[in-house]
Parts: C-alpha cells; structure tokens; sequence
C-alpha cells in the first residue's frame, strides 16, 4: 500500500508499451525453450518414461508460477525474484540466490544457443551454419 501511495507521488505510471509487452512475453518463453529444443531427443532416448517426467515437471512448474504470483502480489517490487527474497528472508539469506543464478544463466544461454541453430536453419536455409550432420 505505502509502494502504491509512493509510486503515485513520484509520477509513476504502471503502463506497458507495445514493446514491453513483447520483452516480457519473450522472457516468459524462455522456460519453454528447454522443452522444445532437449524434449525430442529426450523422449527418443529415454522411451515413455520421460513423457511421465515432463508432466510431472509440468504440474511442478504451474505450483511454482503460483508461489511466484503469491510473493509477487505480497512485495510488488522491480528486480525479479531477489527483492522478495531479500524482504523475506534478509539480504545476506537470499544473496546465494544470486551467485547461483549468475552460475546457472551460462549454461542455460549455451543450451538455448545450441538448439537454437536447428530452428535457425529450418527458417534461413540459405544461412550458413555449420552442421554436425
């Protein structure tokens, strides 16, 4: 409430250009691109299994977009995931939240980039990639 009452005395607007909305919902698929580029080869080498590990990792993922809107509503602050972290648990608490994301984000740019390249090459044939194949 004293955010809102802040916010609206500095001038502040909660408006998203067309632009923004675009950012957000492209960050908001970067989940998604783990399934689509690892899924098919996944489920080729683990057989059915894992079809019943992606569902389940489904119905994990949705508890968790829900705990993330709960905090969300509850500390509506910039900056992602640490500023709640940081009001809930302290800043010294949620500071190895940090350092392990900044660990994880380089392997996860190299997954995405790494599958990338076989959506680039269906959509710019004439682009050259090199190719494994």
């Amino acid at each position: 409430m004293a955010d809102e009452i802040q916010a609206r005395e500095a001038g502040l607007k909660k408006v998203l250009s067309p632009v923004g909305v675009f950012l957000l919902t492209f960050s908001a698929l970067s989940p998604v691109v783990s399934f689509y580029i690892g899924g098919d080869a996944v489920l080729h080498l683990a057989g059915s299994g894992a079809a019943l590990a992606f569902l389940l990792g489904g119905v994990a993922s949705a508890i968790l977009s829900l705990l993330y809107a709960e905090i969300g509503a509850a500390f509506p602050r910039a900056g992602g995931t640490y500023p709640s972290l940081a009001a809930l648990l302290g800043q010294m608490t949620s500071f190895p939240y940090v350092v392990l994301a900044c660990a994880v984000s380089f392997g996860s740019l190299a997954f995405t980039a790494l599958g990338l390249g076989d959506y680039v090459r269906v959509l710019l044939p004439g682009l050259p990639l090199r190719s494994e194949e």
